[in-house]
């Protein structure tokens, strides 16, 4: 509405809070400066796809964490919209990952314990943007969208809860995110029969495929 650059001027601008607009409290945190996401650069919004978007720097290692540990147990639904720079990143992580779940295809990695990105160099395509979509019921059985697009998932090892402590890395200075995140929603339920109609509307707004 105009505040922003109102405050910025022609400088750059950065987050130092993330808020969660839930109700529950639980904001995403960067009390340092030089590991805070960028939203203006030189007095102009950075945008993708012509809305405003956050950028991770892998370099400075921005991270944001929670107020507190996302306890979701093993029934969780995640929906995150994303523009990848930096190859092997994570976009929602623990300090202690297990029970990795991996596609060779396409080297995407959900790890139960609170991990979501790549797991190798090239998993997600450089420079494009996605919608990435986890619901899980409880069970082993996770189902995994991209872009609309069904991941079939060879192996889950473990019945592990997920408890994801950060936003932009596995921690403060493990697997840094590189690129734009806009927009993440994390539901302690499983949303399957949900997850087109959210989806939906998410692509609506940003317009990804």
């Amino acid at each position: 509405d105009g505040t922003l650059l109102a405050f910025t001027g022609s400088n750059d601008g950065f987050v130092s809070v993330w808020y969660d607009q839930s109700g529950n409290g639980n904001n995403a945190t960067q009390v340092t400066a030089f590991n805070q996401p960028k939203l203006v650069s030189s007095g102009v919004v950075i945008e993708q796809n012509s809305k405003p978007t956050l950028f991770f720097n892998p370099v400075t290692i921005d991270t944001f964490a929670f107020n507190s540990t996302l306890s979701l147990g093993t029934t969780h639904s995640l929906f995150m919209t994303h523009y990848t720079t930096r190859n092997i990143s994570v976009i929602l992580g623990n300090t202690s990952p297990v029970a990795n779940m991996n596609n060779d295809s396409t080297k995407f990695t959900y790890n139960a314990s609170g991990v979501f990105g790549q797991s190798a160099a090239g998993a997600w395509m450089l420079g494009q943007q996605y919608i990435h979509s986890v619901t899980r019921g409880g069970s082993l059985a996770v189902n995994v969208w991209s872009n609309g697009n069904t991941i079939t998932m060879p192996w889950l090892s473990s019945n592990a809860s997920f408890t994801p402590s950060t936003i932009g890395g596995r921690s403060s200075s493990v697997l840094p995110y590189g690129g734009n995140i806009q927009e993440m929603i994390i539901y302690p339920t499983d949303e399957t029969s949900n997850q087109l109609a959210i989806e939906t509307d998410i692509n609506t707004h940003y317009t990804i495929y």
